[in-house]
């Protein structure tokens, strides 16, 4: 977005759920004197009319579509007239917006992260009020975050909007784990955020997402050598998309060489896997940065590795604790009624069953432990399937009568890397119509 002119709207530019975007010399005015002129002159009604409807030249969001994108970018943004004298005392040139839902009542979880995942960068912030001690009241807004439990904002900025006036910094949230590092950092009255620069500003984010159904009581710790500098809680975070619900732990470290270990009551563990998703710092806000993470998994137990499904309780008639999972246009968990513990192969054992299956894709998926996968090594996945109402093994259609198969996703730093959607099929000689047969497949472990 370029240049234009934007006036006299309740909110001039709204970015919600945008992955990169820049905006870039607009003219922000919040109450233009030729409106001013024109409602006094006629009798109309005028914007601030009533304190319920303030003005805001910029409105931004905690969160992006996709957290992996480098962020948007606000740059020779000018703003005037949002000042309380027009009429609107909460007028904002800048408003952080709280209206992402954390939580989910009919379901009781989280559904999105309690994290700012959108990025934002301020490059040469104008005001027609100086920007100075105390920092204009109408000028920026952050408060909204704390209504919803966010406490990590971090924006880099060019160095307008320093009430000092001393070069470049960052605008961070008001709260100990995001000031503890920083060695100044300066109000930013009525805002709810600081203003830091010098050494301890510049800091790098860390996201990491584990298997949501492994052991809720595991912490992760983080070391600078032999020092302990972090403990950190996870939060399960149930996304729309099965995949990618994580209980994930997110946390902010200034420059330095950093180890994390998860633990269970000081026990070191491993959750099945670790998405680990680092997000520098404004590059030109920290010339000579330098930071390393590195996670430090225990060695697996003897025979972890021997078999990489785990079957949990499935005998005693509890799906759960096998860590399986359904999928359907919304996506459940292991405890969902879309699955169903039933009489197994040969009838000695116990069978995970899938009903309301109303897809090809929709059925029943497992996480593997990321420390068994080895480069170069072959794995096979063979099970025994059968299909209540038959299947055709030799149908390539996408429909219901195709029969079942196995895939597998692989996955770094929060992005998909392969996909082979039929890595194991449905053995189709002999088959076995209504009865059990034989899935198999093989894959060779990949640097990928």
């Amino acid at each position: 977005m370029l240049n234009g002119i934007f006036a006299d709207n309740r909110i001039g530019i709204d970015v919600n759920y945008c992955d990169a975007v820049v905006i870039q010399a607009p003219t922000m005015i919040g109450y233009s004197t030729a409106y001013e002129d024109h409602s006094t002159a006629y009798g109309l009604r005028r914007h601030c009319w009533n304190d319920n409807f303030a003005m805001y030249g910029v409105r931004i969001h905690p969160n992006n579509k996709n957290t992996r994108q480098i962020g948007s970018k606000l740059v020779d943004v000018d703003f005037s007239r949002y000042q309380t004298d027009v009429g609107c005392e909460l007028n904002k040139a800048i408003l952080m917006n709280d209206d992402r839902e954390i939580d989910d009542p009919s379901i009781g979880r989280h559904v999105y992260n309690v994290t700012v995942d959108s990025k934002y960068v301020f490059q040469n912030i104008i005001y027609d009020e100086p920007i100075q001690f105390p920092i204009h009241e109408n000028l920026m807004d952050f408060c909204p975050l704390n209504a919803t439990g966010i406490n990590d904002m971090y924006i880099a900025d060019s160095g307008n909007l320093n009430p000092e006036q001393n070069g470049y910094g960052f605008i961070i949230n008001n709260h100990p784990n995001m000031t503890m590092w920083s060695e100044k950092c300066v109000p930013l009255q009525d805002t709810c955020a600081v203003y830091c620069s010098g050494p301890g500003s510049c800091m790098t984010k860390v996201t990491i997402g584990i298997d949501i159904q492994y052991d809720d009581r595991v912490d992760l710790f983080v070391f600078n050598g032999t020092d302990q500098v972090r403990g950190i809680d996870g939060i399960a975070i149930h996304d729309f998309a099965q995949y990618e619900s994580r209980r994930q732990y997110w946390f902010y470290l200034p420059a330095g060489t950093y180890v994390g270990e998860f633990q269970i009551e000081g026990v070191p563990v491993w959750p099945t896997f670790a998405e680990v998703m680092i997000d520098h710092p404004h590059e030109p806000n920290c010339p000579g940065y330098s930071y390393d993470f590195t996670l430090r998994p225990p060695e697996p137990e003897a025979g972890v590795c021997d078999d990489l499904a785990i079957n949990g309780d499935l005998e005693i008639g509890e799906v759960r604790s096998n860590r399986f999972y359904y999928s359907d246009q919304h996506w459940f968990f292991g405890d969902s009624p879309e699955l169903e513990v039933t009489t197994g192969y040969g009838g000695a054992g116990k069978a995970v069953k899938t009903t309301q299956r109303s897809h090809y894709e929709h059925g029943i998926y497992h996480f593997v432990d990321t420390r068994c996968m080895v480069e170069g090594l072959r794995y096979e996945i063979e099970a025994k399937i059968k299909v209540d109402d038959g299947c055709n093994p030799n149908t390539r259609r996408r429909g219901n009568n195709r029969c079942a198969r196995a895939s597998i996703r692989s996955r770094y730093e929060g992005w998909d890397l392969n996909v082979d959607f039929a890595l194991a099929k449905t053995l189709s000689s002999p088959f076995s119509e209504n009865d059990w047969n034989t899935l198999f497949g093989m894959f060779t472990m990949s640097a990928e």
